[in-house]
């Protein structure tokens, strides 16, 4: 059954540093403010998984999360570049990120799911292993393997045009060190609190940055703190990590 489009289209500037212990992440949520409404995040349990993700209320799925095993998952509006919207889709991708989620082999998910009529995506999934980046374009989908001690940004192919991807990289990755040392300069960075860098808030008349989210994974749990920007609300929430018996794929 095709549904309206409504499907997320946010997700639209990721920055990941990797630690000594764990990892830290920065998520800027582009969307239509008239769609801002978003169940804050809490810890539930999906097919026997814990996991926590702001939920949105429109489509009832999420744009980043996190599970017990230590996986986090962060979805991106469109694959290379900027696609044509059709009126209706299957699926939310939303869901799709869901269910990355809760299942144990991402790539074996990745490999056997049908995204027919789903909208083109990048699903980036942070795990003990390594970084996996999936890209599903409409026609075929693309793997991409990462390695997980190596800094990297992410800009939606939908709203920012390449120049503006590859100036906010390289901006990122000059600073890095600093970043590494005072993480609250990069959160900094992506409320648009640093003089003379590359701006990543948007205000658009139709879409405009309405969350921030940090992910802290330190080893033995996740902290996940969300920024509603829209009702100038945060949340603070904890999950804790899950020791599995073998490592997930």
């Amino acid at each position: 059954m095709l549904m309206p489009l409504l499907n997320i289209r946010s997700m639209c500037t990721l920055s990941y540093l990797p630690l000594k212990q764990g990892f830290f992440v920065v998520n800027n949520r582009d969307e239509s403010p008239l769609r801002a409404a978003t169940f804050q995040p809490e810890p539930m349990e999906i097919d026997g998984v814990k996991i926590m993700a702001p939920i949105d209320a429109t489509v009832k799925g999420t744009w980043i999360g996190i599970n017990e095993a230590g996986r986090m998952v962060c979805l991106m509006n469109g694959a290379f570049e900027n696609h044509v919207k059709k009126p209706l889709y299957r699926k939310s991708r939303g869901k799709v990120t869901l269910e990355f989620l809760t299942n144990i082999d991402a790539i074996a998910c990745f490999e056997a799911s049908d995204f027919h009529e789903i909208e083109p995506f990048t699903l980036i999934i942070i795990d003990q292993e390594n970084i996996k980046v999936f890209r599903w374009d409409e026609v075929k989908k693309h793997v991409e393997i990462l390695d997980k001690d190596v800094p990297h940004n992410w800009s939606s192919s939908t709203l920012y045009p390449q120049k503006v991807a590859e100036s906010r990289a390289e901006y990122f990755l000059s600073n890095i060190q600093m970043f590494i040392e005072q993480k609250e300069k990069i959160i900094a960075w992506h409320k648009d609190e640093i003089q003379d860098s590359p701006k990543i808030i948007l205000d658009r008349p139709q879409v405009k940055t309405i969350s921030i989210t940090t992910i802290h994974h330190n080893g033995a749990n996740f902290e996940m703190v969300y920024h509603d920007l829209v009702n100038q609300n945060t949340f603070e929430t904890y999950l804790n990590i899950k020791q599995q018996p073998h490592e997930i794929h």
